[in-house]
């Protein structure tokens, strides 16, 4: 008789663990100083709306593009050596902003960021998920990502302070030293499990993964146009709603810090609460929906001219609490719907589907806020896309993943 495999992980593997969540919460530092900087560049800097929001397309761009290989990479040369390429561009293109007043070269540094996060994001998943048993996948990347929201609320909390203190070229410099010093941890974290988890038995370089026989795949399909939607959605919400705290509802640079760090800070419990309630119910849709349903609240947002700190902040954490759940039983899904040999190459892929829906949502964004000069516009148009996501997309995702657990169980 076969003995029931362990659940629990050995030592290194918790630390290995522990060096995914830093690795992708450091990045997520370096991606999310923009929002609450966009003002002071509109203002201080003579950049329009549009151009502010590039600085975040620009870095989806670059996120999406690589998101197409990044799992091919991390097959070929290992997910360690890769995610840690990923930590140092970070922090090197973070620097290479604060030191600029080019607006080439912000893009530049933008779009780096976004090739190393692209790095970093699907080849954590797929590493996470060679140290972890298949029915706790959802769990241990609810806890993985909620780094990302970790590395959200500490540069949504710390940038305006050290803006209002220092001016907008400190944060940028202080979290391209924290980030690159970050890189280094991560090495000495990870590498001792790195030939364990960083590519799985089944693989091998010579053949590569068969990509052309999941990419045409039906049930992958939808789940990369669920991911696009839901996407779209996320970064509309991170991306906009700091300086509307601004811009809008007028609160001081220390409101602003306070409101937006703690709104993104639910997002680290809300990761592992959706996780874990995927696992459970076995319903990962059921669970996105419900987080994607709570972005409702942006009606009231959209709707005053004039509101409370308190309202405000209210509506804010439901609508990132809703989102941030929202998004960990999906990126799980392509996991679940393709074979594991090539789970890092199908997450990579459908992440770049996700990117794309993201460009669309902050490209589109920043030109309706220039075109309408206020943020009631693109906050419906979010809320709408979380109801069409509700109605059409995640319904008929959600048969898809089941049909396809039923035929690998049988």
């Amino acid at each position: 008789m076969v003995a029931a495999p362990s659940t629990r992980l050995d030592r290194k593997a918790v630390v290995a663990f522990i060096a995914a969540f830093l690795a992708v919460g450091l990045t997520y530092i370096a991606v999310f100083i923009v929002p609450p900087l966009i003002t002071v560049f509109v203002d201080d800097l003579g950049l329009s709306h549009s151009q502010a929001g590039t600085l975040m397309s620009v870095y989806l761009a670059g996120y999406a593009v690589i998101s197409l290989v990044c799992g091919q990479l991390a097959d070929r040369f290992g997910a360690v050596r890769v995610m840690g390429t990923g930590v140092v561009l970070a922090g090197a293109a973070t620097l290479l902003f604060a030191v600029s007043d080019n607006y080439a070269v912000f893009l530049f540094s933008r779009a780096i960021v976004g090739v190393a996060t692209g790095l970093i994001y699907a080849p954590g998943i797929a590493f996470v998920a060679r140290l972890l048993p298949q029915r706790q996948l959802s769990t241990g990347i609810g806890v993985y990502l909620s780094g990302l929201s970790a590395g959200i609320t500490v540069a949504f909390f710390v940038t305006p302070l050290l803006e209002d203190a220092y001016g907008w070229r400190w944060p940028f410099a202080v979290f391209g030293i924290v980030i690159l010093a970050g890189a280094a941890l991560f090495y000495v974290m990870a590498r001792p499990v790195s030939a364990r988890a960083s590519r799985p038995p089944e693989f091998r370089p010579e053949e590569g993964v068969p990509i052309r026989e999941f990419v045409t795949e039906p049930a992958f399909l939808r789940v990369c146009a669920a991911l696009f939607v839901a996407m779209f959605v996320a970064f509309g919400v991170y991306t906009w709603i700091p300086p509307f705290f601004d811009e809008v509802a007028g609160f001081s640079a220390s409101q602003i810090s306070f409101a937006l760090g703690i709104s993104v800070a639910v997002g680290m419990p809300a990761t592992v609460i959706a996780g874990g309630a995927s696992d459970r119910t076995g319903r990962p849709l059921a669970v996105a929906g419900v987080g994607f349903g709570m972005t409702v609240t942006l009606v009231v947002l959209a709707a005053v001219d004039q509101i409370s700190f308190g309202l405000a902040t209210l509506m804010a954490i439901v609508a990132a609490f809703g989102v941030a759940g929202g998004l960990i039983p999906l990126f799980a899904l392509p996991a679940m719907v393709v074979k594991p040999e090539a789970t890092a190459a199908a997450t990579g892929i459908a992440t770049s589907a996700a990117m794309c829906g993201a460009i669309v949502s902050t490209f589109l964004g920043g030109w309706l806020v220039g075109v309408t000069d206020g943020y009631a516009l693109p906050f419906v148009i979010y809320v709408v896309a979380a109801g069409l996501a509700l109605v059409v997309f995640f319904p008929v995702a959600a048969v898809t993943v089941r049909s396809r657990q039923r035929s690998v169980a049988a």
